[in-house]
């Protein structure tokens, strides 16, 4: 039976300081049992004051999740899932007993871990929660669990084996109001996963407005050893630096992010060279740079000539310091452009020659 591991690709955009929702996105390995945990929390933010509420309460989600599989075993996985949702309906309620109770019957969360080869994932709201199988998306959970009771909040979950290929995703609704599933489709079967997302992220730029968070966890399972880099954190090297609250506190997390930034830098890289060449590297592309030239060359000897008729050396001498250095530097940069010009034009001669 093939080994699998994840390879992983986390997205989160949207400005806290504008959004009207706050969005959180989580996605580790535990490393002691080889356990993976994902969690995923979309909360209204009428204010940006509000974000500090909502981060303690994602955060209790995912640190309740966490400390029930370091505590566990492992040996019964259905078993430490259920107990870690009661450990995690708990946790909610100790912050309704606090006061702390605007969540309620508005949270939109997801949690999710994979072990030995089994996924258990369970949500509430509008959380999407699916997996894509043989060129078919699948929900995973039951959306329509909205529950107002703290202590039940996370009721019930779904739980399977996963296969080789498999790709499962835990979305806030965002994503699928801004681009199809059928495009992303399309996208996942024509592209790598980083590629894939990369144009995901493109899309919801182009179409998101500055008040608008998403967060999207895609994990893909492929053959143990193929991948290097368990995430690869896109929504922070595409889309704006992340808040510094969100920043990891452990000192390993500096050469683990520059790991993964370099990995993300690569595919940026492969991207950009395809397009160069597919524009740039055409005979087509470069003649018409040669024949607008011909005309360029005229325009610019025309305005130097004009220019120099009405710049006299007595009045240059009466210009200050400032005039004089930018009249100076102007000069140099339309030598130069004209030059340019004036070489590209004696190319095309010899070759047509």
């Amino acid at each position: 039976m093939t080994e699998l591991e994840t390879q992983v690709v986390k997205i989160q955009l949207g400005d806290n300081r504008q959004s009207s929702t706050f969005v959180y996105t989580l996605a580790e390995t535990i490393d002691s049992i080889g356990t993976e945990i994902y969690v995923i929390c979309e909360l209204p933010m009428f204010n940006p004051a509000a974000k500090d509420e909502c981060q303690r309460i994602a955060e209790a989600i995912s640190g309740s999740l966490k400390r029930s599989y370091k505590r566990a075993d492992g040996s019964n996985h259905t078993g430490i899932f259920e107990a870690a949702l009661a450990n995690i309906n708990e946790e909610l309620g100790k912050l309704v007993t606090l006061g702390k109770t605007h969540w309620l019957g508005k949270l939109n969360a997801a949690v999710a871990v994979k072990h030995a080869g089994v996924l258990s994932v369970s949500s509430v709201g509008k959380i999407s929660a699916l997996i894509y199988r043989e060129g078919k998306f699948s929900s995973i959970t039951d959306t329509s669990n909205s529950n107002s009771q703290p202590l039940k909040t996370f009721d019930q979950f779904s739980e399977g084996k996963l296969r080789l290929g498999d790709l499962f995703m835990l979305s806030t609704p965002e994503l699928l109001n801004h681009i199809s599933i059928d495009r992303i489709k399309t996208l996942l079967n024509k592209n790598d996963l980083p590629i894939a997302a990369q144009s995901i992220i493109e899309y919801l730029n182009d179409d998101m407005g500055p008040d608008v968070a998403c967060g999207t966890i895609f994990a893909l399972q492929v053959e143990a050893g193929t991948t290097s880099d368990e995430e690869v954190d896109l929504g922070q090297y595409l889309a704006g630096p992340i808040a510094t609250s969100e920043i990891v506190r452990d000192k390993s997390w500096v050469p683990h992010k520059v790991k993964k930034a370099a990995a993300t830098s690569l595919m940026i890289g492969k991207n950009f060279a395809a397009d160069f060449k597919n524009k740039y590297v055409k005979k087509s592309y470069w003649q018409g740079m040669v024949s607008k030239s011909n005309q360029s060359v005229g325009v610019v000897q025309s305005t130097l000539k004009k220019t120099a008729s009405k710049l006299q050396p007595s009045q240059i001498s009466g210009y200050s310091r400032q005039k004089k250095f930018f009249l100076i530097s102007a000069a140099i940069l339309l030598i130069a452009f004209g030059t340019n010009l004036a070489i590209a034009r004696m190319q095309s001669n010899k070759e047509k020659l």
